[in-house]
């Protein structure tokens, strides 16, 4: 595929992805008999991800246009809101994952230490990923789509690498596990299968996108010397 085409795909598909986002989110704030505080962590968590994902979208957007954010635009002011706001997004999810982890050594949950142990690890992969993931969208954006070649090639690297734990982690939201998630329902896993399904699609073409930009800068170099 053309560049363009890549570009086309990543951007829908991220939009697809933000609505998946907000259909998680009426789902929970919608489901009868589960906890009011963890129905509102998760409603909220879905709710904010949706959010931060149209803005990391949009710097994408310019980006893989080979265009730069200039100082003082709306897209400056969105890199700045995304650098203050996913670290916080980060550390309510590091939270959370280690809230399941003393769960789990204080014997509150009981389950299959092997199933435990691969929840844990692909989920807490998948935090370090996506922070870095963002993370180096916002030091392309800083750097620019000429001068930020090291920022991309970062940011392809962690895309493949999330694209990866996205597939685990869609696996361990889908698959049932006796002790720790066995109280799922058909419907359950069809919500969070679909919106699992858009995260390792957006992923995988929002790789595809960053990558051709990236030789497209690359065949522009030579001409610019």
């Amino acid at each position: 595929m053309s560049p363009k085409t890549w570009r086309t795909a990543a951007l829908v598909a991220l939009g697809l992805q933000v609505l998946a986002f907000f259909w998680v989110t009426g789902y929970v704030l919608g489901k009868d008999g589960l906890n009011p505080l963890l129905q509102g962590l998760d409603a909220g968590h879905n709710f904010f991800s949706g959010v931060l994902t149209v803005w990391w979208a949009l710097l994408l957007a310019r980006l893989t246009l080979g265009r730069g954010v200039a100082g003082g635009e709306y897209l400056d002011r969105v890199r700045q809101t995304l650098r203050l706001s996913f670290p916080l997004l980060t550390a309510f999810r590091t939270v959370m994952w280690g809230l399941t982890l003393v769960a789990v050594i204080s014997g509150v949950v009981q389950a299959h230490p092997v199933a435990l142990t691969a929840i844990l690890t692909i989920t807490g992969a998948n935090i370090v990923a996506g922070y870095m993931v963002f993370f180096w969208m916002v030091r392309w954006a800083d750097k620019g789509p000429h001068e930020g070649s090291a920022a991309r090639a970062q940011l392809t690297d962690w895309l493949n690498v999330s694209a990866a734990l996205a597939l685990g982690v869609l696996a361990t939201n889908v698959l049932p596990v006796v002790g720790f998630s066995d109280d799922l329902t058909r419907t359950d896993q069809l919500v969070y299968g679909l919106a699992g399904l858009s995260d390792v699609v957006a992923t995988l073409l929002a790789l595809g996108a960053v990558r051709q930009s990236g030789e497209l800068e690359d065949h522009k170099a030579p001409a610019e010397d």
